[in-house]
């Protein structure tokens, strides 16, 4: 019996994931297709929709990948000064000053946008905390102790404000 058998191909086929759903990065002309959006002014919210991707999925590749992300940052001045420009425009046109008072108020919210009574800036939160903390560890006794909690005031004072820029950034 010696029969000759075929040489055994090598499985080439994908191998099924382990586990379901989106995959976790995209391809080259999927990151393409995001920066063409944002590009135009959306959101990465935006984009992950109309893809049919989580924005994690996005964000994840942009962490990972640092030719994705510079691209990612060009779309997004490109877009950003498309618009600008646009309103640029209008403002040097008679009565334009609608449109240089709605810059100003999306360029520098904390000066001149319109606030609900009793709301706070980003700022004025950071100078409250800061002088609350002062004074909390002034009442320490133990110089350890005051540096103890001067540390983890000053790192929760941070990560507070920062949250708060993040949100009003949005």
């Amino acid at each position: 019996m010696s029969e000759q058998s075929e040489p055994i191909e090598p499985d080439v086929t994908p191998k099924a994931r382990k586990r379901p759903g989106p995959r976790p990065y995209l391809n080259a002309q999927r990151q393409a297709e995001v920066c063409a959006i944002v590009g135009v002014g959306c959101s990465l919210t935006t984009a992950a929709k109309y893809l049919g991707c989580t924005l994690q999925t996005i964000q994840r590749t942009r962490n990972r990948e640092p030719e994705f992300a510079a691209a990612l940052l060009r779309a997004d001045s490109h877009g950003e000064l498309a618009l600008v420009r646009r309103i640029h425009d209008a403002a040097a046109e008679k009565n334009g000053w609608r449109a240089a008072a709605w810059l100003l108020t999306r360029r520098h919210p904390e000066r001149y946008a319109a606030r609900a009574a009793n709301t706070t800036t980003p700022h004025q939160v950071d100078q409250t905390m800061y002088f609350f903390a002062k004074r909390v560890v002034q009442e320490i006794a133990s110089p350890d102790d005051r540096k103890r909690v001067k540390l983890r005031l000053k790192k929760f004072q941070k990560e507070y404000v920062d949250q708060l820029r993040l949100e009003t950034e949005e």
